[in-house]
């Protein structure tokens, strides 16, 4: 049973402070209550003569006539038992730290997003009130709306660093090709029998090259040459393309031969589609076009960023082969028998 001692009439501190309970003149009296949220709030008798019961963390009035009011509040008080907004909190191994909700809700959109969850993972009343009074009391939950907006604009937020990035990248990936495949370009006369529209293609990038010829690489005069201008026809195929521009970029068309080529899977063929099984699954079935794209992109963004695109420890492919020997012992067996 909780008591509390008489105190002389005082003044709720909250009146200048907009929207906050109005200043009133209160007494603070004993009561008999016992229920569990009575720990968090005080009885006071207004000058009126109706009683409160006052929350001892943010001072808030509420009835008395009812527990159900006063849990849900203690419940969702942001100043129960936790530190002020600016105050710093110690770590576990001493460091100082401020709890940022921003930070929070990101790094919870990525959780999701890298391990396959569904947006309403945290979306939950009791995940919410599990870390709201276990871990974090300021912990707000996040609705799978919000989660799946911060997923969709992490994707498209800051353009220029994800091209700077790709033009990075590019390079990097040209330069290697360059030390592989490295040779000057060179002039060739079109081929006798060439379609007009191959004739007309060759002459155009003649003319352009002649603009560039100050370029320091063949990715920069790549990079200036605009072939979407010249490239009308309404059926396009790529490979013919990057065979017929062989003589004049034979780097970049080496690039374009080992990106475009199919590759010949290994994986076992009941193997194969076990990463589209799993994303369109029932959970992820009834998803939008956009959110399904958003789960697999950005995912492979995570991953790289972690480097943990594709990869697979030495026990899980030691304990594969070993399978493998077991099932091809026991077969010999059998067939001995």
């Amino acid at each position: 049973m909780a008591t509390t001692s008489q105190n002389p009439t005082t003044t709720n501190p909250h009146a200048s402070t907009a929207g906050s309970t109005p200043a009133l003149a209160y007494v603070v009296v004993e009561h008999k209550h016992s229920a569990e949220c009575w720990n968090y709030f005080e009885k006071v008798k207004l000058k009126n003569g109706v009683f409160k019961a006052k929350c001892v963390n943010c001072e808030k009035l509420l009835a008395t006539g009812g527990n159900s009011t006063l849990t849900r509040h203690v419940t969702s008080c942001t100043s129960k038992m936790s530190p002020e907004a600016t105050q710093s909190q110690i770590g576990p191994t001493g460091y100082t730290w401020n709890y940022d909700q921003a930070l929070q809700r990101d790094m919870q959109m990525k959780l999701i997003i890298s391990q396959g969850y569904p947006f309403n993972h945290f979306d939950n009343d009791g995940t919410t009130n599990y870390i709201h009074r276990g871990l974090q009391p300021k912990y707000q939950k996040v609705s799978r709306i919000t989660i799946r907006r911060d997923a969709i604009k992490g994707t498209l937020e800051d353009e220029d660093r994800s091209t700077r990035m790709f033009n990075e990248s590019l390079n990097a990936l040209f330069q290697h090709y360059e030390l592989l495949n490295g040779s000057r370009p060179r002039e060739v006369a079109p081929r006798v029998g060439s379609s007009f529209m191959d004739i007309i293609l060759s002459q155009a990038i003649s003319r352009k090259k002649s603009r560039t010829i100050g370029a320091s690489s063949e990715l920069t005069k790549y990079s200036q040459t605009d072939f979407g201008s010249l490239l009308s026809q309404q059926s396009f195929n790529i490979l013919e393309f990057w065979k017929s521009q062989a003589p004049y970029y034979p780097i970049m068309a080496a690039m374009a031969r080992d990106f475009l080529t199919v590759q010949a899977s290994t994986v076992a063929s009941e193997s194969a589609f076990s990463f589209s099984g799993r994303v369109l699954n029932e959970r992820r079935s009834s998803l939008s076009p956009q959110s399904l794209e958003v789960c697999i992109c950005y995912k492979d963004h995570l991953d790289a960023e972690r480097r943990q695109q594709d990869t697979e420890s030495i026990e899980e492919s030691l304990e594969e082969i070993e399978e493998e020997i077991w099932e091809y012992d026991e077969d010999q067996d059998e067939n001995q028998v």
